[in-house]
């Protein structure tokens, strides 16, 4: 099934490109969506489109600022921190109505957030690890950090997870 669907992207893709028409993805201007969970809260980092229906000097690529904000033209701040994709956007649908009459608001992920991630106890280098993706699993940080000892009890492994 996985094969059919990569085939079937590829033919889409070179269909669209035959008929002159780029995917978004490729076009200048257009940096590539990111797939997320819908539960995916927004953090401090993450990479964002806005796209602000029939008004682009409203639209483009913004950043979460480090006090969980996204600095918009116009409306200024819309804090964004902990907020799923669609509740952000409704964020900022709302303090565009007070500019736009109805505004359709769509905001994407282009990028998520880097992930730190300290490792410690009974492995060759503890330390802090900078992951650029969300789905970064247990044994990618023990790889990173040279894999454990011989005297390591794999059994005590603990996760702890600050938020």
């Amino acid at each position: 099934m996985k094969h059919y669907k990569a085939n079937a992207a590829g033919i889409l893709t070179g269909l669209l490109m035959a008929l002159g028409i780029a995917p978004l993805g490729s076009m200048p201007g257009y940096a590539q969506v990111t797939s997320v969970d819908e539960g995916y809260l927004l953090g401090v980092g993450d990479h964002l489109r806005l796209d602000v229906f029939n008004v682009p000097e409203y639209s483009g690529e913004f950043q979460v600022l480090a006090d969980g904000t996204l600095n918009l033209p116009i409306v200024g701040g819309v804090s964004v921190q902990g907020m799923t994709l669609a509740q952000a956007s409704e964020a900022v649908s709302q303090r565009y109505i007070e500019i736009i009459r109805r505004p359709y608001v769509t905001l994407s992920l282009l990028e998520t957030r880097p992930v730190t991630v300290a490792v410690a106890g009974e492995i060759h280098r503890p330390g802090s690890y900078r992951f650029e993706t969300q789905s970064t699993n247990l044994s990618d940080a023990l790889q990173q950090a040279g894999g454990i000892t011989q005297s390591a009890n794999i059994r005590q492994i603990q996760i702890r997870r600050q938020r």
